[in-house]
């Protein structure tokens, strides 16, 4: 009994890395441009160009769906998601506030020992950056923006800016590998936020908090008209 227990486990083990590939088989597709914008994910068709059967084309379908990177509504086939959705534009938007806010505090708030804290951060993002370790990048820039946020005095802002950060990311690597050169614009806006926090400039700080997350929005909103114009 407990043999075929193990051998439960070990199927579903080595079917969940099936799945895994097949998820990242179709997120780089997507990320690189090669499955545009409100492309077809046939699961039919995916499942022949693969060989593997429909079951993990299916889950991996619904995983791209779960992180933003895919759109299914009811009685149709799932496509590749327009990034620049209504949804997506909100939560940019509503995280753009919020960060001006925590700016603004941190300006106000943040102690000496956390200023030198950020500056570091700061320079390790920009190291980084030169030396092309995007996954350090990524991690770096999560610390240095919840170090800001930790300075909030009200705990349901703080939570809630911490959260749309979360669910923005899970489209961060769409930023990052669509909009080339985008990366030297958050360095040097990065740069002026902390100068700002560090001054003790709360209108500046805020001013530039806010217009960060807009520079990015805004960004991506031109190359994916840029993309579709190419592509369609």
């Amino acid at each position: 009994m407990e043999k075929q227990n193990q051998d439960k486990i070990d199927i579903l083990k080595d079917y969940a890395s099936l799945q895994d590939r097949v998820y990242m088989v179709l997120r780089e597709k997507i990320l690189s441009g090669e499955l545009p914008p409100n492309a077809p994910l046939n699961t039919n068709q995916l499942s022949k160009q693969m060989n593997v059967s429909r079951t993990p084309i299916r889950d991996a379908v619904n995983k791209l769906v779960s992180v933003g990177l895919a759109e299914k509504t009811v009685h149709k086939e799932a496509r590749v998601a327009d990034f620049m959705s209504d949804e997506v534009y909100e939560i940019y938007c509503a995280r753009s506030a919020l960060e001006g806010i925590a700016a603004r505090s941190s300006a106000k708030y943040m102690s000496d020992e956390d200023k030198e804290h950020l500056k570091s951060i700061a320079n390790r993002l920009e190291e980084n950056y030169l030396t092309g370790n995007d996954s350090t990048f990524m991690e770096l820039d999560q610390e240095l923006h919840f170090l800001i946020y930790d300075n909030m005095k009200t705990m349901v802002l703080r939570d809630m800016t911490k959260q749309l950060y979360v669910i923005s990311k899970r489209n961060g690597d769409t930023a990052y590998h669509r909009i080339r050169g985008r990366n030297s614009e958050v360095i040097q806006e990065h740069n002026e936020l902390v100068k700002a926090i560090c001054n003790g400039d709360a209108e500046q700080a805020e001013r530039i908090g806010f217009n960060h997350q807009l520079n990015t929005i805004s960004n991506l909103q031109k190359k994916f008209e840029m993309l579709k114009k190419e592509l369609y």
